[in-house]
């Protein structure tokens, strides 16, 4: 397996931000608006200011059996994946109007097939990217730049308000990976993440398989269930449960846990992640072979990411292509003109 090309975009696309009027030159003469020097700041930082969802107040109710326990997942001798789908941001706080923050960020998805053991750059209609503002009020923009504007809190303050944009901004890159996953029309696409709004509007034999990284909601209070789980050995998954869906538009779907690897000296969540596939009996009968496929695709190891423990390669590589066609940090800058 390859790693992407680099795609360097449009032939003059620095040029192409460098000749634009700046922010500060649209901003200058508005009284309470003002740019500042651009300061960027991680999709990782920005989940840190945002409050974890809260854990439903039961278990899950259980779909593949009565008891919740370990299930065994040999590692498959090759994977029936074909397509991978992942999303990237990248924001710079660039401006102020009175005291709440503007940001600048580009948001990016994709989608990347695997051909006989090569991935290749994604065709254009299953890439989606824009750059774009986002404030708490309408500002002027550079020309067909789009704005995204909150709508308005009563007491809030910039803390509140940066948190705000962060969450819109990563709202943004999980709509476009949202509206790939609804177009696709390939035969078994992984996507990183969840995936109860992208099979909402899909047949429910979909072959769409989700994997969610981080663990910020809890689906079982029971102590014994979550031992079950905190005890997963690499290559073991637990009973399949159903996963109700958070938001308006999320469907339910079918996940279990599955531990990818295991090291005694990291915390109990390392290698763990949390797999999701749509409501159909014939999909869930195969999470043995969802859950084979999955630790197949480990190696090699995605280094030097800092989530090697829970990232797929072929999802880094994604993610990788995503980041090589956003602007660059120079680019950005030259946009604020600070």
């Amino acid at each position: 397996m390859q790693s992407l090309a680099r795609h360097q975009g449009p032939p003059n696309q620095e040029d192409d931000y460098n000749r634009r009027v700046t922010l500060r030159e649209l901003w200058k003469d508005v009284p309470g608006l003002r740019a500042v020097a651009p300061l960027s700041y991680s999709h990782e930082e920005s989940f840190v200011l945002s409050r974890p969802e809260e854990s439903q107040p039961e278990d899950a109710e259980l779909i593949e059996s009565t008891i919740f326990e370990a299930h065994s997942s040999a590692k498959a001798g090759g994977t029936g994946f074909t397509h991978f789908l992942d999303g990237a941001q990248k924001s710079i706080r660039c401006g102020y109007a009175g005291m709440d923050p503007i940001v600048l960020a580009h948001t990016s998805a994709a989608i990347v097939e695997r051909c006989d053991r090569q991935i290749v750059a994604p065709e254009e209609d299953k890439y989606s990217a824009a750059l774009e503002l986002f404030a708490t009020t309408s500002v002027p923009c550079p020309l067909e730049m789009p704005l995204h504007v909150l709508p308005p809190q009563e007491k809030t303050t910039g803390i509140a308000n940066e948190e705000r944009l962060a969450k819109e901004v990563s709202n943004t890159r999980e709509a476009r990976e949202t509206a790939l996953a609804r177009a696709f029309q390939g035969e078994c696409l992984l996507m990183d993440g969840g995936i109860g709004k992208a099979i909402n509007d899909r047949r429910p034999d979909a072959f769409l398989v989700g994997m969610v990284k981080s663990h910020q909601r809890q689906y079982f209070q029971s102590e014994a269930r979550i031992q079950v789980i905190l005890d997963l050995k690499p290559g073991e998954r637990t009973t399949v449960f159903r996963r109700t869906g958070s938001y308006s538009r999320e469907a339910d779907v079918a996940s279990f846990y599955l531990r990818l690897r295991e090291d005694p000296h990291q915390g109990p969540l390392f290698g763990l992640v949390r797999v999701e596939l749509p409501i159909s009996d014939s999909l869930v009968a195969r999470a043995d072979d969802i859950a084979a496929w999955i630790l197949h695709e480990r190696d090699p190891l995605s280094l030097p990411d800092a989530r090697f423990d829970r990232m797929l390669y072929p999802i880094r590589l994604v993610e990788k292509h995503l980041k090589a066609r956003q602007p660059s940090e120079a680019a950005m800058r030259a946009i604020v003109g600070l």
